[in-house]
């Protein structure tokens, strides 16, 4: 039988030690590197719902179409949240040019257009036709409800902490809003864009 003296058993005590505290303290600092991880994506959540209302104001103003919420999206983006933007207008606007396209403005400008203002009028006259509650047939909408544009954005991006990035190699942020059109709503060419923002 061998016997350990005092120096050797501090030795593998020391050891043990070591290994018992990587044990517990791996995983606290993983929870606490994931902690700082979600909290830095509500803040981009609240910085990405910040610059979706700037972009979908802002294409309010020019016909509501996709394309003009995406280059106003990019355009209000801070540099530290670029990545995989996708834009999407959610409202049917196949569907309510059917249904509430302005036929003389649409001629007069020479192209399909919603008419933004005189809206109570417009409801009116739509009851008046026999639509119930002014609901169009096709996109089971009102005139109010066609005059509103509703964008969702979401961005990609990939975790800061390498830590996270092993686990989840990409997190994706959405956020929505919605605008009373400023301006006649124009066609839609495509309901949803993808664009990576560098």
């Amino acid at each position: 039988m061998r016997l350990v003296g005092p120096t050797q058993l501090r030795q593998q005590q020391s050891g043990h030690a070591i290994i018992e505290w990587l044990i517990v303290c791996l995983p606290i600092i993983w929870l606490g590197t994931l902690l700082v991880e979600v909290s830095e994506w509500h803040t981009t959540r609240q910085r990405l719902a910040l610059a979706t209302q700037r972009a979908t104001t802002l294409a309010s103003l020019e016909g509501g179409q996709t394309a003009k919420v995406m280059s106003a999206l990019i355009k209000h983006l801070p540099k530290d949240m670029r990545g995989a933007l996708d834009v999407c207008v959610t409202d049917p606007v196949s569907d309510l040019m059917r249904d509430f396209k302005d036929q003389r403005l649409s001629q007069q400008l020479g192209f399909n257009v919603i008419r933004h203002d005189h809206v109570a009028e417009q409801h009116r006259q739509f009851v008046a036709k026999g639509w119930p509650a002014g609901q169009g047939p096709w996109s089971r909408r009102d005139i109010s409800e066609a005059n509103r544009l509703n964008v969702q954005v979401s961005l990609q991006r990939k975790p800061r902490s390498s830590w996270v990035g092993m686990m989840l190699p990409a997190i994706k942020i959405q956020t929505t809003h919605q605008a009373v059109m400023q301006s006649h709503r124009l066609e839609n060419t495509r309901d949803c864009l993808q664009q990576t923002v560098p």
